[in-house]
């Protein structure tokens, strides 16, 4: 063989190893794309995980949460660190609502939502205090409209102040509940 075509079949090899590198490369690449499709593919559905009550702990295995369906419908109660009950969400067939407790675990402030977003608060005693709320035409429970009243420490009304379609109304209440006060004078 003559060294010009010596040289030329040493180029030609060069060229086919390196062609045959790119290959073997580009075949293990589409091996790999093709199992990961495949594999994908057959990976389990989404798991559900199903109770009708799930316990949150904490590192000293203290329950600090509990998500549980109740007689009445779910609901979610937050402890503290010394596990009293501070925060609950539920749900009803009255619709939901939010209680927040004190450290003794009664409630202080609670947010419902039937006819009408009502939002109560409550002294140590857990007398009701101060109520406010919308009420929807209808419903007999408050005037229609907004509305906002201040409990004595008894629990009796005794200020009103609502704003209904009809205007804006004051009303003051003595102890027994006899209207001392009203404005607009009816």
């Amino acid at each position: 063989m003559s060294e010009c075509t010596l040289a030329m079949l040493c180029k030609r090899m060069d060229m086919l190893e390196r062609q045959n590198r790119r290959l073997k490369v580009a075949t293990l690449g589409a091996v790999a794309v093709v199992s990961a499709i495949l594999l994908m593919g057959t990976a389990s559905p989404r798991k559900v995980v199903k109770a009708e009550e799930f316990v949150l702990s904490d590192a000293q295995g203290r329950q600090r949460a509990l998500l549980r369906m109740s007689q009445w419908g779910p609901s979610l109660d937050l402890r503290d660190e010394k596990g009293t009950i501070r925060a609950t969400l539920h749900m009803d067939d009255n619709g939901p609502g939010v209680s927040l407790l004190d450290a003794k675990g009664k409630e202080r402030v609670a947010l419902d939502v039937e006819e009408g977003p009502v939002l109560a608060l409550f002294d140590d005693r857990g007398e009701q205090r101060v109520s406010l709320g919308v009420q929807e035409p209808g419903d007999k429970t408050w005037p229609e409209g907004a509305a906002l009243f201040l409990f004595d420490q008894e629990g009796k009304p005794r200020v009103t102040l609502d704003a209904s379609a009809k205007g804006p109304t004051l009303t003051l209440h003595d102890a027994s509940g006899k209207v001392l006060s009203r404005l607009p004078r009816e």
